[in-house]
């Protein structure tokens, strides 16, 4: 059935680089004469945008640069800076805004719940 899927679509992809290098030589039999790197399967290189999963009350571009910074630290295994920040208030301010409204939605829901 794998086959019979990858020669009948117009695309394939593995969801990472290595992944896509791996599939082409996994499956260069289906193209024979064909070069691998000239094999149609692509790649789709997975990341976290963080613009995506924020949400409005915390997306500014000061809270995004913040989390931005405190990502690559994370994937730099260094300590992230401490500080009061412009960011980090805004950052808070927009979580407790979050809450209250979550907080709100349960309170607003329960009665019809029960």
């Amino acid at each position: 059935m794998t086959v019979l899927a990858i020669k009948n679509t117009c695309r394939r992809n593995g969801v990472s680089r290595l992944h896509g290098h791996v599939a082409r030589a996994m499956w260069a039999d289906l193209w024979p004469g064909v070069l691998s790197r000239e094999i149609p399967i692509g790649h789709i290189t997975n990341g976290v945008h963080v613009s995506s999963w924020l949400a409005p009350p915390v997306a500014t571009e000061t809270v995004e640069h913040l989390l931005d910074e405190h990502l690559a630290a994370q994937a730099r295994s260094t300590p992230v800076p401490q500080g009061t920040g412009r960011g980090r208030q805004l950052l808070w301010l927009g979580l407790m805004l979050l809450g209250a409204g979550l907080l709100g939605y349960a309170l607003y829901s329960l009665p019809s719940l029960l």
